[in-house]
């Protein structure tokens, strides 16, 4: 059974790994995700009948992990209003095609997984994985009629997210569309022959065939399958498929290289960049990162909070609510050090968590910003650095630190960052991170708030 089971399902693995990725867009969620479907399938695999589809069976196991969780449910933050589009009379579209593919690859993800969870699904299933409206309505259990409805309304959203920050000249209008006004423009825009009295209504709609065309394109152009990171495929492999294990292995993988290549270009632009801005002179020392370990190691306990946190270890402890309760619930817990609760652009606090090393409590905050991105910070009091004792750094980063510099530390696709204040060592962690967000938490003046 073991030997069948991998033989029928290993194959799908890059397609369900993109769609938990654009589902979710975060790949740690993704890849835990991955996981759960394939135990899931493993349960199951014995019941399953001679005559089931194997790549569509497992995208419903998936479907249904989504569904079952509610943080894969929320409305998207850069919804448009029903009532209006986008004027485009001051904007030229093919202006904003024009970036770096990974770039665009990177903010459709963003946009996507921003979506509610019944929008996202039906345009990932059929602008970036292609399937037909007939597959899609089976899928999602909806007439393929509420299909385009909800295609037609994802576009719209995708477009005004990704317009929302790049252009001055964005602007709505009014547009009252009904049902057969979005499948006539969804028609159009897939090329299909219409009648010759729409031709008027075709003009009518030219606004939204054009903003529905331009969406479809980017996606279509810009989406690919993402192959999933070599250590998780050897590992489902292992658990399901051990007889494939040499196989996989040996198997040349172009599309995996061609990212890293470009994620690699992509880092080396940003080093750069951070180098320039806050050490002109002398490179961030490579070998800085290995000195730092043991479990009293700030750098340490950032990234093993960042990865339990990740992993929803913390989820029951996690204060949530707005500034003033934060600072109500963390003044209760019996601090012995005063805290700071820094403001950043686009980011908004979405929960607190205490963690306690050595009988000392330690604040950790999570911001979330409209992508729905992560940033997390830890803070450790200089007392406990300096006088006590209690946590360390390695000296030569320590000094690095108090030079004013932000260091910075990447592992996978997360980027660690210190910084040290005149209270605080300052510890964050964030995946995939923009030039901006990284210059603006370096760049940044920490004050104690509380």
């Amino acid at each position: 059974m073991n030997s069948d089971f991998g033989e029928k399902t290993i194959p799908h693995i890059d397609l369900l790994f993109t769609y938990a990725l654009l589902i979710t867009g975060e790949n740690r969620r993704a890849e835990k995700i991955l996981s759960q479907t394939f135990a899931k399938a493993f349960w199951f695999w014995q019941h399953l009948s001679d005559e089931t589809e194997i790549k569509l069976w497992l995208i419903r196991i998936m479907m249904n992990i989504f569904r079952n969780n509610v943080d894969y449910a929320e409305s998207g933050y850069f919804q448009i209003p029903q009532n209006k589009s986008i004027d485009l009379s001051k904007i030229k579209l093919q202006d904003y095609d024009k970036e770096f593919a990974y770039q665009k690859m990177k903010l459709l993800s963003q946009l996507i997984s921003s979506l509610p969870l019944i929008l996202k699904e039906v345009i990932i299933f059929t602008d970036a994985l292609k399937f037909n409206y007939e597959l899609v309505a089976d899928l999602t259990e909806a007439p393929e009629d509420t299909v385009r409805k909800r295609l037609f309304d994802a576009r719209k959203d995708i477009l005004f997210g990704w317009l929302k920050n790049k252009s001055k000249e964005l602007s709505l209008q009014d547009a009252e569309l009904s049902l057969q006004d979005k499948l006539l423009v969804i028609n159009r825009v897939d090329n299909k022959k219409l009648e010759e009295s729409h031709s008027e209504k075709v003009s009518l709609l030219k606004n939204e065939i054009e903003s529905q065309s331009f969406v479809k394109k980017i996606i279509v152009k810009n989406i690919s399958l993402q192959p999933v990171r070599e250590r998780i495929k050897i590992k489902l492999v292992n658990k399901y498929a051990s007889h494939l294990r040499d196989e996989i292995k040996k198997t040349p993988s172009p599309e995996r290289r061609s990212i890293v290549r470009v994620a690699t270009f992509a880092m080396v632009i940003l080093i750069t960049v951070l180098i320039l801005i806050f050490r002109p002179t002398q490179e961030n020392p490579a070998e800085y990162a290995a000195q730092q370990v043991g479990e009293d190691n700030i750098l340490v306990q950032l990234k093993n909070n960042y990865s339990l946190y990740v992993d929803g270890m913390f989820i029951n402890e996690l204060i949530t609510g707005d500034e003033v309760t934060f600072k109500d619930s963390l003044s209760d817990a019996g601090l012995k050090y005063k805290s700071i609760i820094p403001k950043f652009t686009g980011w908004n606090i979405e929960s607190a968590l205490i963690t306690t090393y050595n009988d000392q409590k330690l604040i950790n905050l999570i911001y979330k910003n409209e992508l729905r991105k992560k940033l997390y910070l830890y803070q450790v009091p200089l007392q406990l650095v300096e006088i006590r004792k209690i946590v360390k750094l390695a000296p030569v980063l320590l000094e690095y630190l108090e030079a004013k510099n932000c260091y910075s530390s990447r592992d996978g696709e997360t980027i660690y960052l210190l910084k040290k204040t005149d209270s605080h060592i300052l510890g964050f962690a964030l995946d995939n991170p923009q030039k901006e967000e990284i210059i603006e938490i370096c760049g940044k003046s920490y004050n104690i708030t509380f």
